[in-house]
């Protein structure tokens, strides 16, 4: 009697062995490849201002976002726009000829409806140079 109840335990345990390689493995699903980026955001630019003092917020504000514009435009993709968020710190203290100032602009860059090129995100300081310009002569 133990011989009967060692082979049907070792023909069950057989057939429960085949019935687990039977099960289907489970493989991970192809990752889809990553989208090239909507533009290119610069770590930092530079921007010369003048004034006495350079610090009027609305003109210096305009003249940071059109800086921006100019070094990120260019690397836009079909299709892509480009926000800025706040700029930091603000208001700025007058700049007095000679000096110099940092700020922090995020950017985010949307890809297109598409989805043929990926959304972008990052910060961009902005190097302000207070220069003297020579006067006009009459």
């Amino acid at each position: 009697m133990d011989y009967r109840f060692i082979v049907t335990l070792l023909v069950v345990l057989l057939f429960a062995g085949r019935t687990a390689v039977a099960q289907p493995v489970e493989t991970p699903s192809p990752v889809p490849s990553p989208l090239p980026p909507a533009g290119a955001i610069p770590a930092s630019i530079s921007l010369d201002v003048t004034g006495s003092p350079a610090a009027e917020p609305a003109l210096l504000d305009a003249q940071i976002r059109s800086a921006l514009d100019r070094v990120i435009r260019p690397t836009l993709r079909p299709g892509a726009s480009v926000s800025y968020g706040p700029i930091v710190p603000w208001p700025l203290l007058p700049l007095p000829f000679g000096a110099r100032a940092a700020v922090n602009v995020t950017v985010a860059i949307s890809g297109d409806s598409g989805s043929t090129s990926g959304a972008v995100g990052g910060v961009t300081m902005v190097v302000l140079n207070s220069v003297a310009v020579a006067p006009l002569k009459a």
